[in-house]
């Protein structure tokens, strides 16, 4: 049989070797006392780091809008892959497209590359 060194000292009821003193319902009794109120409903304890509860968990957004992020510039690069992209579609050559968008070459063709690679239509691409 087990031997205990300790009594618990919050219930005086159940035996533990814990250098606490703390028998494992106790303990848990007083991390669950412990959590935070969820920040939403304010009705119930919760142990995660956002202060959010199982119950109000769907209702947060899962990204929130981010005012730093390029936004102007991320809809400029997607604009100019569209547009490589659709000439390419309608059969001009990477030389030709190059000399619609200002750019060489090579560097249309990189980014028709990425794009379709990015999209997983990369085995479509024909040079």
């Amino acid at each position: 049989m087990r031997e205990y060194k300790y009594v618990c000292k919050d219930c005086k009821e159940h035996l533990t070797n814990s250098e606490d003193r703390l028998c494992e319902w106790c303990r848990d009794k007083n991390r669950v006392n412990s959590a935070q109120i969820c920040i939403i409903c304010g009705k119930r304890r919760t142990p995660a780091r956002d202060g959010v509860c199982y119950n109000c968990r769907p209702k947060v957004p899962k990204e929130p809008y981010k005012p730093d992020v390029p936004w102007k510039e991320a809809l400029e690069w997607v604009e100019l892959e569209y547009v490589i992209l659709q000439a390419r579609y309608d059969g001009l050559s990477f030389q030709e497209i190059a000399e619609l968008t200002e750019l060489s070459a090579e560097e249309c063709a990189d980014i028709a590359v990425k794009t379709l690679n990015r999209r997983r239509f990369g085995y479509y691409l024909k040079y």
